[in-house]
């Protein structure tokens, strides 16, 4: 029988100062076996700092090993000819049970494309070289970063595919997306921010939803930084008067966690003069921002016709999004980035800084200050 041992890795390092060289175990456990096939030693990780942890994931291999070793089970043997087509109806059901809607639609949207443009009718007949060839057939029609989300999506399904023992191996996905060029976040001028509100106060133009909505949506969507999902499912509910706070549920946010807005007393006048004209007077459990229609194409039809009416012109045309990395941009010149990542709900700093914060203002401070010498 195969034996399994656990050990800790153990890495070199150099001091700086000295020059020393000193080993440091990691905390990680892996685990080590003899293949007898193929006559070397295997390693793999057990991703736990847990001994005991780590001891069950050992005798878990060593027990699927002995049965491979003795012909009795291969992991992904009674799934060998699993079409692709099964396999994406349960990836994408078992998606609906743990994500938000919008993220199993953008799986569907992506996978239903990689289908379009591959011969491959098994699970199994997935390689590097297939995925190369979807690359191929798509640069001819779409931008890279679309590429990039529909690799991003079809990785995340084959790993989920991996982990059911669907595939003996999962392909790599190491240096297959392509290079783009990734501009700052758009930082809207206060400017053009006026611009809107002033055309939204005087109230001619014709939009599917009331100029006080769009007013509300604004001002929210620059205070809070919340996402569009986040404020079309606010409801009366989440906004006490009395705390002076805002809370985002977990069912409407990206994050799936809750997450509370305390001592916005700012907002607090704007939302009560909202409330009372309602008519009638909203439940607790009517949305803060109602939405009837079926679809979120009106919200956008209703912004461009927002912007024209402000005279903003094409170069200068933001999106609703941007309100969100010009709230991080604005608070992080002031505050930290573990400050700014709970208040708008990121799962890491690296997400803060990366994708939301626009920092030429703070380079043209900079450049002012440098002298020459």
């Amino acid at each position: 029988m195969v034996s399994v041992s656990l050990f800790q890795p153990t890495v070199t390092r150099h001091d700086k100062k000295s020059g020393k060289k000193f080993a440091k175990k990691t905390k990680v456990w892996w685990m080590a076996w003899r293949d007898p096939d193929l006559k070397k030693r295997c390693t793999a990780s057990t991703g736990t700092t847990n001994r005991k942890l780590a001891n069950q994931k050992a005798r878990e291999q060593q027990d699927k090993l002995y049965r491979i070793a003795q012909g009795w089970y291969h992991p992904a043997e009674s799934h060998r000819d699993k079409t692709l087509e099964s396999a994406i109806e349960e990836f994408l059901k078992s998606s609906r049970a743990r994500n938000r809607p919008q993220t199993t639609a953008a799986y569907q949207i992506s996978l239903s494309v990689f289908q379009q443009n591959t011969t491959c009718l098994c699970l199994r007949q997935i390689t590097v070289n297939v995925i190369e060839a979807f690359i191929n057939s798509r640069s001819e029609k779409v931008l890279p970063t679309t590429i990039n989300k529909d690799l991003r999506h079809l990785r995340t399904f084959l790993n989920w595919a991996g982990k059911l023992n669907y595939l003996t191996k999962i392909p790599g996905f190491s240096g297959i997306f392509l290079p783009t060029d990734k501009p700052d976040p758009v930082m809207i001028s206060e400017d053009d921010i006026k611009a809107v509100l002033r055309a939204l106060h005087q109230r001619k133009i014709k939009l599917f939803q009331d100029a006080g909505w769009w007013k509300i949506y604004v001002q929210l969507a620059l205070f809070l930084g919340a996402r569009r999902g986040e404020l079309l499912g606010l409801k009366w509910s989440d906004v006490s008067f009395k705390e002076q706070s805002i809370k985002i549920r977990r069912e409407t946010s990206k994050g799936r966690r809750d997450r509370t807005y305390e001592s916005v007393a700012a907002l607090m006048p704007l939302l009560k003069d909202w409330y009372k004209s309602n008519d009638p007077v909203p439940l607790s459990t009517d949305s803060v921002l109602p939405w009837s229609h079926t679809t979120h194409r009106q919200l956008y039809v209703d912004w461009k016709r927002i912007l024209k009416a402000a005279g903003i012109e094409t170069e200068r045309y933001f999106k609703l999004h941007n309100f969100r990395s010009t709230c991080v941009s604005e608070l992080l010149e002031s505050e930290s980035s573990f400050t700014v990542r709970d208040w708008v709900g990121h799962a890491s700093v690296t997400t803060t800084e990366k994708h939301y914060a626009n920092t030429k203002k703070a380079r043209r401070e900079i450049a002012s200050k440098r002298q020459v010498r």
